[in-house]
């Protein structure tokens, strides 16, 4: 998907990370607004893995166009993965099993990990009336020093299709553990100034997501139709990792201080009305409401020793986890007309109520704009298209809460503003039969308020002892983020090509009043990449499947970790080093990398095949 980056962390790290998604719009947590069937997840960092065979597709509006639809935290764009609902081949039953084994090798262990996944699916019935479940298991070895992972996911579905009504039901439940591990990079630095800090022995995770949607015409009016989606997504969480910091956690990325879950209840409503207004002229209004209620007990505060007492005026963070309730009520209207089938006009504005967890981001219109001309000659067909979206980020959300450290300190002012992205798209698809398709697309987006974890540091009282180093949030200021995507595909004869590039600038446009951090105006946004690309080629032939990729990112700018530990443990005054303009010092600039697969399958009889 050209314009979406997730970072591979190690796999002891249970959490996603998206680095780019057409450029920053906040600092950690760019982050999608994600659905499973529909159903919003209350935290989409949680979601790393699902088995392929329980997918259908997965639907993605990059950009803040979507908000207009999807409501607040929209902002970067929305990702909607489908389950398959469908029966089985003949009707009846089928059962897919698969299972794959093998070694993994790094240079920070001596010999080779066990890696292994199993995989089977279960389906039955027709189109009209089908039920299936799918369940994985993956397994990976200490690929450093005593880290591995475990992780299993379940996927349960039914479906019932009626002669006006089409009712779905899900269920998917996801679980992660982690072993205990010590950063391998940070081995040999020690800091005895953290010895009130108590790392837990196990990261664990647990996701669960539970929905239904039926859709119905009412019989004798075609020009309707009706959906109504309810769900109920949470997590429990234990000792995760938090690693999204200049300064590595007590210089151990395995320091593990987010603990705790949520809860999230919604329910969606849509009505969709069509009608022609002529012979040549149609229009599409779509209605919809929809409403949540989230119970937040996600802490990211440090835990300490219950024997260690802080010096005098030190307000250590809090490591409970008390409950904390979001609501959301939302309405939207969006009408397209279309005239001959060829040009399209679609406009869109929602209203929402969103609490925000602070008082400055009650409500939010969100409107987005679009216009597309589509034409075709033969075989050749060729589409423009233009669209503006406007979008917004509570100040405090769940994905907030594990993805940053110190909010235990009660650093979220209530007062302080949500980040918000508007920006324009337009770009050209170009498809010739079956054998060629070509996407090109220009973005211009500008994200404001953008919060960041800026670190301070704070005296000690004590004579002689070092200042301490603390994060709070502030407000940046505006960043611009422009670009351009590329997409081809292409089949010829056994052989198909599928290539997507990315061309990104994402630079701050200003800093407000107030920001004490390491960003100036002019500066590229770190940890954004400027060129991300891919390339996957398939060929099929008698039984064989050959299948090569290539993945590529470059050039970005993030801190010199390394350096910035080593500092710190051999400074005891370096905590005033590690704060604002000094932070410049430690901007590391970064190539890239490539990484290369290949992949042969053979089919040896109907029903069984080796990869």
């Amino acid at each position: 998907m050209p314009g979406l980056w997730i970072w591979n962390d190690a796999p002891t790290t249970l959490h996603a990370r998206y680095a780019s998604l057409r450029g920053a719009a906040s600092f950690g947590v760019s982050t999608p607004k994600v659905f499973v069937d529909g159903v919003e997840l209350a935290n989409p960092l949680l979601l790393t893995r699902l088995a392929g065979e329980a997918i259908e597709r997965v639907e993605v509006i990059r950009g803040p166009q979507g908000a207009a639809l999807y409501g607040a935290d929209a902002i970067s764009g929305v990702i909607n993965v489908q389950l398959r609902h469908d029966g089985a081949a003949d009707g009846r039953r089928e059962a897919m099993l698969r299972s794959s084994a093998g070694a993994a090798a790094t240079d920070f262990v001596g010999g080779n990990a066990f890696v292994q996944e199993h995989m089977v699916a279960l389906r039955g019935g027709s189109p009209g009336r089908s039920a299936g479940t799918v369940l994985a298991l993956n397994t990976i070895g200490s690929v450093i020093p005593g880290g591995g992972t475990v992780q299993f996911t379940g996927d349960a579905h039914a479906r019932r299709v009626g002669a006006s009504r089409v009712t779905t039901g899900m269920v998917s439940v996801r679980a992660a553990t982690a072993s205990p591990s010590e950063n391998p990079l940070l081995e040999g630095l020690s800091y005895t100034g953290a010895n009130y800090l108590r790392p837990e022995s196990r990261q664990s995770l647990a996701h669960y997501t539970v929905g239904g949607t039926t859709t119905w015409t009412p019989r004798g009016s075609g020009a309707w139709t009706h959906a109504l989606t309810g769900g109920l997504d949470g997590y429990r969480l234990s000792a995760l990792t938090v690693d999204f910091v200049p300064v590595p956690t007590a210089l151990d990325s395995a320091l593990r201080s987010t603990r705790g879950g949520a809860d999230r209840v919604s329910l969606r409503g849509t009505s969709v009305r069509r009608a022609g207004l002529g012979e040549h002229l149609g229009a599409t209004i779509t209605f919809a409401g929809d409403a949540a209620l989230l119970r937040d007990a996600t802490s990211s505060a440090l835990p300490v020793r219950a024997s260690y007492t802080p010096p005098a005026g030190v307000r250590l963070p809090r490591s409970d986890a008390d409950p904390r309730w979001l609501s959301t009520l939302g309405t939207s209207v969006q009408a397209t007309l279309s005239l001959r089938d060829a040009f399209f006009v679609t406009a869109g504005l929602r209203g929402e109520r969103n609490d925000g967890f602070t008082n400055a981001s009650r409500f939010a219109a969100l409107p987005a704009l679009g216009a597309s001309l589509v034409r075709t000659h033969g075989l050749v067909s060729w589409k423009l298209r233009a669209a503006y979206g406007e979008g917004v980020r509570p100040a405090r959300t769940p994905m907030r809460q594990t993805a940053w450290s110190g909010l235990g300190f009660g650093a979220v002012n209530a007062d302080l503003p949500p980040e918000r992205q508007a920006g324009v798209e337009s770009g050209v698809d170009l498809y010739i039969g079956r054998a060629l398709s070509l996407q090109v697309t220009r973005f211009d987006q500008r994200a404001s308020s953008l919060i960041q974890q800026v670190s301070v540091a704070f005296a000690d009282s004590l004579p002689g002892r070092p200042p301490l180093l603390a994060y709070r949030l502030e407000n940046v200021g505006a960043i611009t983020n422009r670009g351009w995507e590329f997409g081809a595909r292409t089949a010829i004869g056994a052989l198909a090509l599928q290539g997507t590039l990315s061309l990104v600038q994402s630079r701050v446009a200003r800093v407000a009043g107030g920001y004490s951090g390491d960003l100036r105006a002019g500066d590229r946004m770190l940890g954004v990449p400027a060129r991300t690309a891919g390339l996957t080629a398939t060929w099929l032939a008698r039984g064989w499947q050959l299948q090569g990729g290539l993945t590529h990112v470059a050039d970005w700018i993030g801190y010199d970790r390394l350096a910035v530990a080593r500092d710190f443990v051999g400074n005891r005054w370096a905590a005033r080093s590690l704060t604002g303009e000094a932070l410049r010092a430690y901007w590391l600039r970064y190539d890239g990398i490539t990484r290369v697969r290949l992949a042969v399958a053979r089919e040896l009889r109907p029903g069984l095949s080796l990869r």
